[in-house]
This record gives C-alpha cells, sequence and structure tokens, in this order.
C-alpha cells in the first residue's frame, strides 16, 4: 500500500529545498520595500506550475505531475528572485 509512496517522498524532498531558497530572496526583497517584485515572482510562480503541469499532462497521467510542477515553480521563482535580489544588491551597493 505505501510502496508507491516512496517516489512520491523522493520528489517532493527536492520541492522543500527550494521553498526555503525562495521564502529567503522574497523576505530580502521585501524588506528592502519592493513589495510589487515580491508579488511578481509569486504570480509567476503560480503561472509556471500550470504551464508545467498541463506540459507534463499531456505527457503521462501521473500524481508525480503535481508534484514535479510545483517543484519546476519553485525552482522558476527562485530564479528569478535570484535575479531580482541580485538586482537590489547591485543597486543598494551603488548608492553606498
Amino acid at each position: 500500500q505505501y510502496e508507491n509512496a516512496y517516489y512520491m517522498l523522493l520528489h517532493i524532498s527536492f520541492f522543500f529545498i527550494f521553498v526555503m531558497l525562495n521564502a529567503y530572496n522574497i523576505a530580502y526583497i521585501k524588506a528592502s520595500g519592493k513589495f510589487l517584485w515580491a508579488l511578481f515572482i509569486r504570480l509567476s510562480g503560480s503561472v509556471i506550475v500550470v504551464i508545467v503541469f498541463y506540459i507534463l499532462h499531456s505527457f503521462t497521467h501521473s500524481v508525480i505531475n503535481v508534484v514535479l510542477s510545483l517543484i519546476w515553480g519553485y525552482i522558476g521563482m527562485y530564479i528569478i528572485s535570484f535575479w531580482f535580489e541580485y538586482k537590489l544588491r547591485q543597486t543598494q551597493n551603488y548608492n553606498m
């Protein structure tokens, strides 16, 4: 009964790494007063989740598709938030 749960937990473990990394980046961006940037990052993550889910769903009808789409959504959000944080740090170093 729990034999297939191993594959689900294996994929979910990667999900939590990007949740923590993304939470740090978004917290830094919000602390700098860029609330619209943080909103854009979260909305783009939601769009990425939906797009990736439908792409994966066209190839296979598995429960893992939901987890994989969440992982790719957070990876996309992390990449975008990392870029925004990098730009924010550059402007802060330039102003000093």
